[in-house]
């Protein structure tokens, strides 16, 4: 499917503002979907309605609008990306959507694994290109000599000829041979149809020449499920087993098979893959505090409470020279726009994230502190780059506007000195970042002592 025949939403599109191509149904569609926070359009991925025969594409709000085939196809190639770190993301984290059926092609039976759309329609336009459509196998008994003899069947039907050993003057035969289905074949056929809608924008399976379209296959497929569990019990062939699990998923995927790749909620995508970069601590919570209570004798009882602080990435080495350092990531889903005329910045995290990520490092320099360990404190943002994974674009301090006011309240209390506090701001490149990702790439401890680490403690110095 060519790109200028998808429909193209850039995310947080207000529902005002959705493309003229979307009908009313449609917008309605996809806000049952839940694609929309409010009214802002919040999905990155690709989304085939199979009532409207259509597909729109959800992409990054980093991104600019598309307008010559070229950036539709750039945008195509990030989303696929996007679609195939998502379906990676889902088996490692349990905030990620999970789907209605189970579906692990070459699992045993009663393994439970979630179904992902992407890994199920790549199978299936896989299994398509190499095996083609689904073929009943049938047995015809045939007198005539053709197919494989069989005696059993000879015996009960043909009446023998006795001389002193009974003699069969003929015989039964059994001719097995392939047929289309009346039922799965169409469904089949329907299936690949869809699959490659999804698919084909994002460069895959284009050369596959698809089956003629099914006729009669339509609404919720979910109604083939028992047919296709009864073919289950029919069959002893594995590529069959396989392929009629994988029909199975697909009918089960959602309500009149409404079907998506891609994720909302963009922003725990990004966190989930800046920490696969960039940490290297797994644990990065604190863990539940403790509490002391009072008892009438005057000792004290120990209790467990609730919530606890969760960095969003940590990352801990020891440089050449033998210094140990402790890197704090946090990655913030914001688009930065810097107003030189009027001095402002928008789209850039509030001064509550800047204050929690430093104390964020105090906490943590007074846990570990000591002469010999170095500490980094940074944002990772999102920003498209031309040649390089990430970039210092400088740094964010804290506001104490009250100030002012608390001093007049307390005479005679001075006003602390500056305390250097402050969060470097890095711009990451997304499309490397997922490549990365993908590959299962890791930055090295000495990139973080050198960039994040060494900048950190040199602009505290400076300031």
């Amino acid at each position: 499917m060519a790109a200028d025949n998808i429909v193209f939403i850039k995310e947080l599109t207000r529902w005002n503002e959705l493309p003229d191509e979307l009908s009313e149904g449609l917008k309605a569609e996809l806000a049952a979907q839940g694609f929309f926070a409010g009214t802002y359009f919040c999905f990155v991925g690709l989304y085939y309605s199979a009532h409207e025969d259509l597909v729109v594409a959800g992409f990054p709000k980093y991104r600019r609008a598309p307008g010559s085939p070229q950036e539709k196809r750039a945008i195509l190639e990030e989303v696929s990306l996007i679609c195939r770190l998502a379906a990676k993301a889902q088996n490692a984290l349990p905030s990620f959507p999970a789907f209605d059926d189970l579906f692990q092609p070459f699992a045993p039976c009663g393994i439970s694994q979630n179904a992902n759309p992407y890994e199920l329609a790549v199978f299936l336009m896989q299994d398509y290109a190499e095996n083609g459509l689904y073929m009943e196998r049938t047995r015809r008994l045939r007198t005539d000599g053709v197919g494989r003899q069989s005696w059993s069947h000879t015996m009960r039907r043909m009446k023998p000829v006795f001389d002193r050993e009974p003699l069969y003057l003929r015989t039964v035969s059994v001719q097995s041979r392939r047929a289309c289905s009346a039922s799965v074949t169409p469904l089949h056929a329907y299936a690949i149809h869809q699959c490659a809608k999804l698919l084909q924008p994002l460069g895959l399976f284009e050369q596959v020449l698809l089956p003629d379209a099914a006729m009669g296959v339509n609404g919720d497929l979910a109604r083939y499920i028992p047919l296709l569990n009864e073919k289950m019990n029919q069959t002893f062939s594995e590529r069959e087993l396989h392929l009629l699990r994988a029909l199975r998923s697909w009918c089960g995927l959602s309500p009149y098979h409404r079907v998506r790749f891609g994720v909302t909620g963009f922003e725990r995508l990004w966190e989930y893959a800046a920490k696969a970069y960039f940490g290297n601590i797994a644990q990065t919570g604190s863990g539940a505090p403790c509490y002391y209570r009072q008892s009438e004798a005057g000792g004290y009882s120990r209790f467990v409470g609730t919530g606890q602080a969760i960095p969003d990435i940590l990352y801990a080495g020891v440089s050449d020279g033998r210094v140990s350092g402790l890197a704090i990531f946090d990655a913030k889903y914001y688009v930065l726009y810097w107003d030189e005329k009027g001095e402002r910045i928008y789209g850039a995290p509030p001064n509550s994230d800047i204050a929690k990520q430093i104390q964020y490092f105090h906490s943590l320099s007074q846990r570990y502190s000591g002469g010999s360990i170095q500490f980094g404190n940074a944002f990772l943002l999102p920003h498209p780059l031309e040649d390089q994974m990430y970039r210092y674009a400088g740094y964010a301090a804290e506001n104490d506007r009250q100030r002012q006011e608390i001093l007049s309240m307390l005479p005679g209390l001075k006003s602390a000195e500056s305390t250097r506090d402050l969060v470097l701001l890095y711009l990451v490149d997304p499309e490397r970042l997922w490549k990365a990702c993908l590959k299962g790439e890791h930055i090295s401890s000495g990139e973080v002592f050198q960039e994040f680490i060494a900048r950190f403690m040199q602009e505290r110095e400076q300031i």
